[in-house]
């Protein structure tokens, strides 16, 4: 039986594990966790339809889309809360025959970790060296043990182990001049729709807000500032607040709502399109291959997408190396095209300029999202799986 061993227990990396498991594959997830729930905590994630596409493929569409709150439209607003534009993204999900839900990170991780079953992962267990010859791929384990297979996907984030032994260098990150606050909370109000993402764009700052499992509201301010701050101890929650002193009181409501622990402060990284996913016995999925801003809420699923696809790919070629490139070649454009789109929106919201704001906000904008209308997102919706 073709073994497998998947670094990273993300989603991108328990997605291609569950794929690769469904193919037949003997696989292993390792992890630097400490044990599941540590996985996520205090997040939301926003799963496009083309998401629940993929997942339909390995049995667990049904089952995840139940667990999050349906996402029927999109609103884009000005900081006054005058409309830019609106989206029907139930209707789009429907013709694509998924829906698109927001859930929380926890929840998402739980289902996916039973879904694979939790003694297929070593928790506790950090990759310090990944190296391969024509016959087998080996990961060297922080306490000196080596774990051997056929392969070995890299599934684990912007500062992946396995893409530096694919390219010989850490992946080039950049810092796309945001710095994002986000959290979970309890936290109602008239202004906030349950089926909507609300988009609020301001001068140099943005608010997201949309409802996830369990009824929780979750909240991602995104802020032009200096690379590398950091907040007081006890103080992110506060940090985050002030940027949005005069804007409607539910914002910061919302905020205030939610347990100071929860409030998570990060820089938003991006990567540049890349044509070197892997080599030999060796692929990435995901962040490690294609981190890209949260503009579009494509990150996680292009992830989806990726272990999907490395699961079909695999299933169905007795060459590994063979199966591996032929998954890269069907993910490659899909994922550089959302990376490229989600830096265009990203350096938009960095604007904070009185023209350059007006011009984005009251043309551009407007314009966009009436073109998004009309297409209804075929493309976008569109999964990239292989056959």
């Amino acid at each position: 039986m073709t073994s497998v061993t998947v670094v990273g227990a993300g989603v991108g990396g328990l997605t291609a594990a569950i794929a690769l498991d469904r193919a037949g594959v003997d696989v292993t997830v390792i992890d630097p966790a400490p044990h599941a729930d540590a996985l996520a905590l205090g997040s939301g994630i926003h799963l496009w339809s083309n998401a629940v596409q993929a997942l339909g493929r390995i049995g667990l569409a049904d089952d995840i889309a139940a667990l999050g709150n349906p996402i029927e439209t999109h609103r884009y607003l000005r900081a006054d809360q005058s409309a830019m534009g609106i989206f029907d993204v139930g209707s789009a999900s429907a013709a694509h025959g998924a829906p698109t839900v927001g859930l929380s990170r926890p929840v998402l991780h739980r289902r996916l970790i039973d879904a694979l079953g939790v003694d297929r992962i070593r928790f506790g267990a950090a990759v310090t060296a990944v190296e391969q010859d024509d016959a087998s791929a080996t990961v060297t384990l922080s306490d000196g043990a080596r774990i051997s297979g056929d392969a070995v996907v890299g599934a684990d984030g912007v500062s992946s182990t396995v893409r530096a032994a694919v390219t010989g260098s850490p992946a080039p990150l950049r810092y796309s001049g945001l710095t994002s606050w986000r959290g979970l909370c309890g936290y109602d109000h008239p202004a906030l729709d349950k089926q909507a993402m609300q988009i609020y764009w301001g001068r140099g700052l943005r608010m997201v807000m949309y409802q996830v499992s369990g009824g929780l509201l979750y909240w991602l301010a995104l802020v032009k500032a200096p690379p590398r701050g950091t907040d007081p101890v006890g103080g992110a929650r506060a940090a985050a607040r002030v940027h949005f002193d005069g804007w409607p009181e539910f914002m910061q409501g919302a905020i205030d709502a939610t347990e100071e622990p929860i409030v998570h402060r990060a820089d938003i990284l991006r990567m540049s399109p890349t044509n070197r996913w892997g080599s030999g016995r060796i692929t990435l999925v995901g962040d490690a291959i294609h981190a890209m801003t949260p503009d579009v809420a494509q990150g996680a699923c292009q992830a989806i997408e990726d272990g999907v696809a490395l699961g079909i790919a695999v299933g169905g070629d007795r060459d590994l190396p063979a199966a591996l490139r032929r998954y890269e070649k069907v993910r490659r454009s899909r994922a550089a095209g959302l990376m490229r789109m989600s830096t265009m929106i990203n350096r938009l919201g960095a604007l904070d300029g009185a023209a350059g704001v007006g011009l984005r906000d009251h043309l551009f904008l407007p314009v966009v999202y009436r073109m998004q209308a009309a297409t209804k997102a075929k493309g976008f919706l569109t999964p990239a799986l292989g056959s």
